[in-house]
């Protein structure tokens, strides 16, 4: 509960508005519960799941980022080992 709660706390303390606020309570809901966000579509408006739905794929995409970087350093390596 504490971070939830600490994320919600920063983004009102930043002026963010209510849909931002209770996004950043429900931020990890998805990926940590059985909930799925039509559930909180239902519960909260679209507004909201859209949001929510967002930042869970926000993970997976500086995943895919820190990867595509360590695949481009290691493709620099080969070309500086063919040099050799």
């Amino acid at each position: 509960m504490n971070h939830p709660i600490a994320v919600a706390s920063i983004l009102a303390s930043i002026g963010m508005d209510y849909h931002s606020i209770v996004a950043g309570l429900l931020h990890d809901v998805v990926e940590d519960t059985d909930t799925t966000v039509e559930e909180i579509k239902r519960e909260f408006g679209p507004q909201i799941a859209s949001l929510v739905d967002g930042l869970t794929k926000i993970d997976k995409y500086k995943f895919l980022q820190k990867n595509m970087q360590r695949l481009k350093t290691i493709g620099k390596c080969f070309l500086l080992c063919q040099r050799m």
